[in-house]
């Protein structure tokens, strides 16, 4: 009994011990504890946050220590509604913001400014000379995309609307002296799968243009087609009810005319 006796109590102090070990380990250090105020100063001072909050005023700032295994504070910052502002990792001991993201909500004039700035560079900019050609854009529509960070034009020509994507590569998203195309397209154009969707119900409207591929189809309810390409332009198309084929016709789309019909 003596020696069990023994045994337990051994246990109980290493269980005691143990428990300790876990409990001060969750402890915050001394570098850890009242570090959230300095972390958001961190954050505050980067240049993707000071011009932001300097125009938000009453902005909030709050941070908790992560505990893993890159000593990283994360930093939260909102306005005065509770909008997001952005958020930030940071790290007390190298006074280094490893990433972020700021949500600039620009006020009128300080969109107005961007605005012409991304028109100014679009009507200068060679490259997009080189893709268009000369081109009248005094009427450009622009947008700011503050997640992305990112302009957006818009302008309509020759019956074709055209986006520009603009970036400004300043530390401050309030300065527009580094502007970088990110690229031109077209909103109008669609998918190849789009595409390719449209050109075979195009191809099966061909085939019915035969009043007797038509009539031989119809007679089958619930009827069906399938289109394949198997060609530039040439599409043989399958028509079936259930699964009884009723016949297949091949298409010249391009030249919009029937090249076989299998329709017995």
């Amino acid at each position: 009994m003596i020696i069990r006796s023994r045994y337990g109590l051994i246990s109980l102090i290493l269980a005691m011990l143990i428990g300790l070990t876990v409990f001060f380990g969750s402890m915050p250090t001394r570098a850890q504890s009242g570090g959230a105020e300095q972390a958001v100063a961190i954050a505050a001072a980067h240049p993707a946050f000071a011009p932001l909050l300097d125009s938000q005023p009453g902005w909030k700032g709050g941070a908790y220590f992560t505990h893993n295994a890159f000593a990283i504070w994360r930093v939260d910052f909102w306005d005065t509604s509770g909008e997001s502002l952005g958020w930030a990792h940071v790290n007390l001991e190298k006074g280094l913001v490893y990433s972020w993201e700021s949500y600039y909500r620009l006020s009128d004039a300080q969109k107005q400014i961007g605005q012409k700035a991304v028109a100014d560079f679009i009507r200068g900019s060679a490259e997009v000379k080189t893709m268009l050609g000369d081109l009248d854009l005094d009427e450009i529509y622009i947008e700011y995309n503050p997640e992305w960070n990112v302009w957006f034009g818009w302008s309509y020509q020759q019956g074709t609307t055209i986006e520009f994507r603009v970036q400004f590569g300043d530390e401050s998203r309030l300065s527009y002296t580094q502007p970088t195309l990110l690229g031109v397209s077209f909103p109008d154009v669609i998918s190849y799968p789009e595409w390719l969707e449209g050109q075979k119900a195009d191809a099966i409207t061909v085939a019915f243009t035969s009043a007797e591929i038509a009539g031989k189809v119809r007679a089958h309810e619930g009827w069906r087609a399938e289109a394949v390409s198997t060609d530039e332009g040439v599409f043989v198309i399958t028509f079936k009810a259930g699964d009884q084929v009723i016949g297949t016709v091949t298409v010249n789309l391009t030249e919009r005319t029937i090249i076989e019909s299998q329709m017995p």
